[in-house]
């Protein structure tokens, strides 16, 4: 049984303001789409000489922006938001507030939804937010008081599906009165919510849809416009609709309390309104026109201002018995719902915790999840926002499972623990996309760069990268870039291939093809491979293609119908051709032959160096590709990079990642991977200790390196992957040429792109 904490995820929000005063200017966002909240900004303007620019921008958007803001480089100093977000103060870098500082008697109840500990994060403006049952007077003479009597009228003759009630169905703002109403309370405004309230209350949700009383494709937009039209008799929505339903149906709009679920009432949650001020902004050089701007809002004629015009609860003392004493029969009810309703605490949890039942509900209604399986995701995910500790990684560095000393040294040294988990490189994306359907994402996946085009379906907290102070070039940050946001910080640097061979085959390495074909029939007779590798993987494909001056990718632009993609094909196909390499060998058949002494070369990646001189010692020999008619063989390269699923760094565990990141970074744990495991690492003195230090085989390593170029992590590269191997099977098979396959690889990507962008469209229409 845990404490249930929603964040508000409704039509009103965060908005930034940029103020001018005189040589002043202030930003300020926020998402209350209400024109006369602007109207009084401008008001604020007009008597203080303090302009005001406004900007809306969404509620989803809003953490990234804070974080953004917190490091005073968006000019973000004011910011319009539900009070839970006072909760992620140290996030933010929330200025704190002193009540006593200010100039207006402001209600305490509206103070408390600011507080977090002994001090205020925020300055409230209003209170409210709880959801009420409209209706309209000429189409009902009595509202509904419970929902079997709205399944009634939605029986009646002559009725239509879903032409009863409408309201934002897929807002789970709206579906918090269901799981309420079976939830075990403490006292009136505290509750437990346990497995079965979960269970109980998705089955009922789900239902009122699949009885056809409520249309799931009907946003806020499409309720609204349906209610005002009288094309249905009630709607659920926010106080913060009140006035602009007044306006459009004038004596024949009523409000009611929301209907009873079966004979359990139903209770929305309420929160403020609060102005922050992100990178401790009222303590920066425009804190005198930020505090004028608090005062302002918070003054009685104002705030009597934003009673009248968005018909909401004001938070000054004098304001507020104003608008009880002159409210009408509509925000009368409104205002007396308010005591019934449940807060919303302002802690750092509620934010995230409120992510996890719409995760788990996505999922419900496709079909995915059972009720009961829907119920436990959402607990777990709960639990993991509100038990922060340990750490969690899944990595695929290296061959097999790895002891990272510097990972235990980071546990020493900050008392925080880190489980970690190998996979297998080849099992990797499909475990890590299975995790996160199922809630139980690790906090950290160190991963391939290239990996980083999954972040729509990983849902990868964007990193900002100034907040990470460690010498890491641009060229390897870049790897970590995609769609324009940095989704991976860099840890390790190579991933390219090189080709391995065995002393005792080999007394010098071939430096082209043609010779090592040339040597192959003796090395067979003596009962020796010649050379193994995964034939049909294609990274191993790669080289051929870079060798011509291609790559599936050329910034932005996928690049795979190309003369250089179809002339890699080619000869990569006359190899096997030749009969100098078993296609069929996948990568551990390839790996194993080697490591036995079966076979006299190999081609593999610098991830495989440790084991093999391990396994080999001094009969392992490393040299770079060979070369193929003339052309250097150009292999692919990455880094590998630590990334944070499921918006892991939004959550309760920000500080404890970036205290892991941070020390990954370090030049004093970078060295430790190097003396550990002999890879290149991403930070500068240790690179440069890399070199210093690098035998036979490292120096080897970076040179190939040198030749080596980078592999896209833009989204689209994961498209290319799969239209690649497509393509490079028929070419196998004979059923293309090289220039047909390329031309196929290329349609094949693009349309599975064009899929993902209509996906995505049709995901916000719905």
């Amino acid at each position: 049984m845990i404490r249930f904490w929603l964040s508000f995820a409704v039509a009103l929000g965060s908005a930034l303001l940029p103020v001018r005063t005189l040589a002043t200017e202030l930003t300020f966002y926020y998402s209350y789409e209400q024109q006369g909240l602007l109207d009084l900004v401008e008001s604020f303007t007009e008597e203080t000489g303090v302009a005001v620019r406004t900007r809306w921008v969404s509620l989803s958007e809003m953490v990234d922006v804070l974080h953004e803001a917190s490091a005073n480089r968006s000019g973000l100093e004011v910011a319009l938001v539900p009070n839970d977000y006072a909760g992620m103060h140290e996030d933010f870098q929330l200025s704190h507030i002193i009540p006593a500082s200010l100039s207006h008697t402001i209600k305490a109840q509206a103070w408390e939804t600011a507080r977090v500990g002994d001090r205020y994060y925020g300055a409230p403006l209003m209170l409210g937010n709880h959801l009420m049952l409209y209706y309209n007077r000429a189409l009902v003479d009595a509202p509904a008081t419970t929902w079997e009597a709205l399944h009634e009228w939605q029986r009646r003759d002559g009725a239509q599906p879903f032409d009863t009630i409408a309201w934002d169905y897929q807002g789970m703002y709206w579906m918090a009165p269901f799981l309420l109403a079976h939830a075990s309370a403490s006292n009136e405004l505290e509750f437990k919510l346990e497995r079965d309230a979960l269970v109980r209350g998705l089955s009922d949700y789900r239902a009122l849809a699949e009885a056809q009383l409520v249309d799931p494709k009907c946003d806020d937009d499409c309720a609204l416009r349906r209610f005002r039209n009288g094309e249905v008799a009630y709607t659920i929505n926010g106080d913060w609709a009140l006035g602009q339903l007044q306006e459009a149906l004038g004596e024949n709009l009523a409000v009611s309390a929301l209907p009873a679920l079966a004979d359990k009432p139903m209770r929305s949650t309420y929160s403020a309104h609060v102005l922050v001020f992100p990178g401790d902004g009222l303590n920066g050089p425009h804190k005198a026109a930020l505090r004028a701007l608090i005062n302002y809002l918070q003054s009685p004629p104002i705030q009597k201002r934003l009673a009248d015009r968005l018909k909401v609860l004001p938070v000054e003392a004098e304001a507020q018995a104003y608008t009880l004493a002159n409210a009408g029969t509509n925000l009368k009810t409104v205002i007396e719902a308010l005591p019934h309703a449940i807060p919303l605490p302002a802690e750092k949890a509620t934010v995230r915790v409120w992510d996890a039942i719409r995760k788990g509900w996505l999922r419900y209604q496709a079909g995915v999840v059972s009720a009961e399986e829907t119920a436990d995701i959402i607990l777990r995910l709960i639990n993991r926002e509100l038990a922060p500790d340990p750490l969690t990684l899944v990595y695929t560095f290296g061959m097999q499972p790895q002891t990272f000393e510097f990972i235990a040294d980071f546990t020493a040294q900050t008392g925080i623990e880190v489980e970690h988990r190998w996979i297998h490189q080849d099992e990797i994306k499909v475990e890590l996309i299975n995790m996160v359907d199922k809630g139980i994402a690790p906090d950290i996946v160190m991963v391939p760069s290239d990996h980083i085009g999954l972040h729509r379906y990983m849902e990868y907290s964007r990193i900002d990268r100034e907040r990470i102070p460690h010498n890491i070039n641009d060229e390897l940050w870049h790897t970590g870039l995609a769609d324009g946001h940095y989704y991976g910080a860099p840890v390790t640097q190579g991933n390219h291939l090189l080709l391995y061979y065995n002393k005792d085959h080999v007394d010098e390495p071939a430096s082209d093809w043609a010779s090592l074909i040339e040597r192959a029939p003796a090395l067979a007779a003596k009962g020796v491979i010649p050379i193994t590798w995964h034939y049909k993987a294609m990274y191993w494909l790669m080289p051929y293609v870079a060798a011509h001056g291609g790559m599936p990718m050329d910034g932005h632009e996928l690049t795979l119908n190309t003369p250089a993609m179809a002339k890699g094909l080619d000869n990569y196909r006359w190899l096997a051709e030749q009969g100098i390499v078993d296609t069929e060998c996948d990568y551990p058949c390839a790996h194993g032959a080697f490591v036995a002494g079966q076979a006299a070369y190999t081609i593999d990646g610098d991830w495989a160096l440790q084991e093999y001189a391990s396994k080999l010692g001094d009969k392992l020999g490393v040299a770079l590709l060979p070369s193929l008619n003339g052309r250097t063989l150009i292999s692919p390269y990455s880094t590998q990079v630590f990334a944070f699923p499921q918006h892991g760094l939004q959550g309760p565990k920000h500080d404890a990642m970036m205290a892991f990141l941070n020390y990954a970074l370090s030049a004093e744990a970078q060295k430790k991977l190097v003396d550990e495991f002999r890879v290149l690492p991403v930070e500068r003195s240790a690179i440069s200790y890399a070199r210093d230090n690098a035998d036979e085989h490292l120096a080897t390593v970076f040179k190939q390196l040198e030749q080596a170029r980078p592999i896209p992590s833009e989204s689209a590269m994961s498209h290319a992957w799969g239209a690649i191997v497509r393509g490079f099977f028929r070419h196998q098979a004979g059923l293309a040429t090289g220039a047909e396959a390329s031309s196929l690889m290329q349609r094949l990507a693009e349309r599975e792109i064009a899929r993902e962008l209509e996906r995505d469209n049709r995901r916000m229409r719905d």
